[in-house]
């Protein structure tokens, strides 16, 4: 931070000490301000929007966003009650202006079973009340039904699709490349051993073995994932027909 505040001078800029947040990922270190005095140490920060947290939970985030998007559905809503709109057109406009904000760059996260579902029963909330289809137990209409009288699938399925995606899109970077060195092992397509000591108790799932699990089903193999994940030829193009093709989360 002083080599940015060193280099801002240079253009007439002065670096807001006060504005600088500080957050330890597995350090204790102390980092001391312009005064000689000790950053607060936080456990969680909105940077870009978004919330970070010190132990890379996701699960703070994805409140921060369901909540945003239920704001915005009943907006939406209390527009719809006054309009002609026809049920594709109100399907469109929530999956424009509601489920893009949701999961926007929501693939690089890792989530787990729990949160999947959140995200799942938020969509079925939401296109029920677009088909004025009542609760399940007043209804006896699952949740299946609905989402195919609207023609949609599983958020938690698209994001799978999506995450898939975007592993064979780290897979052919280059090998020098820092983001997927934080996944793969140096020029293959073997997932990254953790190094250092290993903690105590059950270790927490990663993305990285989340998502290489879901495309091993897909695949089939990790002889045929390698062939898929090659960069040269059309395997880009057979493997995003490839996955979606398939129907899984």
């Amino acid at each position: 931070m002083r080599s940015v505040e060193q280099c801002g001078s240079h253009y007439g800029l002065q670096f807001n000490w006060k504005k600088l947040e500080l957050m330890g990922v597995r350090s204790t270190a102390t980092v001391l301000n312009d005064e000689g005095m000790p950053f607060e140490n936080k456990q969680s920060l909105i940077y870009l929007g978004t919330s970070l947290s010190a132990d890379g939970r996701v699960g703070a985030e994805l409140g921060r966003r369901l909540g945003a998007a239920a704001s915005d559905f009943k907006a939406l809503h209390s527009i719809w009650s006054h309009s002609t709109l026809s049920r594709k057109q109100k399907i469109r406009i929530f999956n424009v202006c509601v489920v893009s904000k949701l999961t926007y760059s929501l693939f690089a996260a890792c989530l787990n079973k729990a949160e999947r579902r959140r995200l799942d029963s938020f969509q079925n909330r939401c296109l029920r009340r677009i088909c004025r289809v009542p609760p399940a137990y007043i209804s006896r209409v699952s949740n299946a039904a609905v989402l195919e009288v609207a023609a949609q699938e599983k958020l938690s399925e698209g994001l799978a699709r999506r995450q898939m995606l975007y592993m064979a899109q780290l897979a052919r970077r280059p090998a020098d490349d820092p983001v997927r060195c934080s996944v793969f092992e140096p020029g293959t397509v073997q997932l990254r051993q953790p190094t250092g000591p290993r903690r105590r108790g059950r270790p927490r799932q990663t993305w990285g073995h989340s998502v290489m699990r879901n495309c091993m089903e897909v695949a089939g193999s990790h002889a045929r994932l390698a062939d898929y994940f090659r960069p040269e030829g059309g395997a880009a193009r057979e493997w995003e027909l490839l996955v979606r093709s398939r129907r899984r989360c």
